[in-house]
């Protein structure tokens, strides 16, 4: 696989959402050609949920940060 076939997603704790660091590393490895989608947890089960549907999204890699354990696909 290619880094243009990778297509990242990043659960992010909805706490973490306006996060000034995390919003400029996201921009940051945009910039550098990452494709990256994020999504924000909003309720307990949604980082799951959201996980779940990562295929149908053509997602290759998931990482959850934030409040939970961290996790890679």
């Amino acid at each position: 696989m290619t880094d243009s076939q990778q297509h990242y997603l990043l659960i992010i704790n909805g706490k973490s959402a306006g996060n000034p660091a995390l919003r400029e590393a996201v921009d940051e490895q945009r910039r550098a050609g990452m494709l990256i989608t994020v999504r924000a947890t909003w309720e307990g089960g949604d980082a799951a949920d959201i996980a779940e549907h990562s295929d149908a999204m053509g997602i290759t890699h998931v990482i959850a940060c934030g409040a939970m354990a961290p996790s890679v696909k």
